[in-house]
């Protein structure tokens, strides 16, 4: 499974629905919305930048929805809307989710909220037909989520503890991959791994160890700064890579 990351109104409203639907008919399966808001501290300057210049052309929450919601190629196409606290504190909960609804999101996206937030909203998201993707950058929340979380969640994994568009760091992100794994021993849990993602090189060594699939944010804003073009060969060759990985001997082995 291959998750794309696009502000929404980046690098402007026109741009945003060819980038989307681009990247939609190139190969991601879900794409990661960024909702108009300051950026956090997570972020590194290639996202920070693109935030800022997407929140110019939209006009507020449920704009920035309708434009994403409009960029699908196909019914299945699944969106996730991504909330840092200061959309939260704007809008509240429970709008947020009505408004999510009203748009046809799949799904939402708290990076900022603790776990056991993550786990309260969850239950108000799935009332209102909503999935959570539940965000994980400590190890201390992993049995958490474990013990209080639903059946078969999505998870987030931050697979480092820096902020976006650093180099991809092997080492840390299968450490982190496996902690999650261990934790949900023959519990179903769909696992996504991000932060640094970037070339085919790195959803292979996901996907091997048995990763659900791969967020690339960064990497996909950049791409899209050069044009569609661009963006639409990148997904597709994570997609060749994820896609390859999981059908052969050693990727079902993962």
């Amino acid at each position: 499974m291959v998750v794309g990351y696009l502000p929404a109104g980046f690098p402007d409203r026109a741009g945003y629905r060819t980038l989307a639907k681009r990247a939609f008919s190139a190969g991601v399966d879900a794409l990661e919305i960024g909702l108009p808001s300051p950026a956090p501290a997570t972020e590194g300057a290639t996202i920070t930048a693109a935030l800022h210049r997407g929140r110019s052309e939209v006009d507020g929450l449920e704009d920035a929805l309708c434009l994403a919601a409009a960029a699908r190629v196909r019914a299945e196409d699944a969106l996730i809307a991504v909330a840092y606290d200061a959309v939260v504190e704007e809008f509240g909960i429970d709008d947020l989710l009505d408004s999510c609804r009203a748009a046809e999101i799949d799904s939402i996206l708290l990076p900022q909220q603790s776990m056991d937030r993550q786990l309260e909203i969850s239950r108000l998201a799935e009332a209102k037909e909503i999935d959570l993707v539940f965000f994980l950058s400590r190890r201390a929340e992993i049995e958490q989520l474990v013990d209080g979380g639903p059946h078969d969640p999505i998870i987030y994994v931050q697979s480092a503890t820096q902020h976006t568009g650093k180099a991809f760091n092997a080492d840390t992100a299968l450490e982190r991959l496996v902690d999650v794994q261990s934790a949900f021993g023959e519990q179903s849990a769909r696992v996504l791994v991000g932060f640094g993602i970037a070339a085919p090189a790195d959803v292979r060594v996901l996907v091997r160890a048995g990763a659900d699939g791969v967020v690339v944010g960064t990497a996909l804003v950049e791409a899209g700064g050069q044009g569609a073009d661009d963006l639409a060969q990148l997904v597709q060759e994570l997609r060749v890579a994820a896609v390859a990985d999981h059908s052969s001997p050693a990727g079902r082995q993962a």
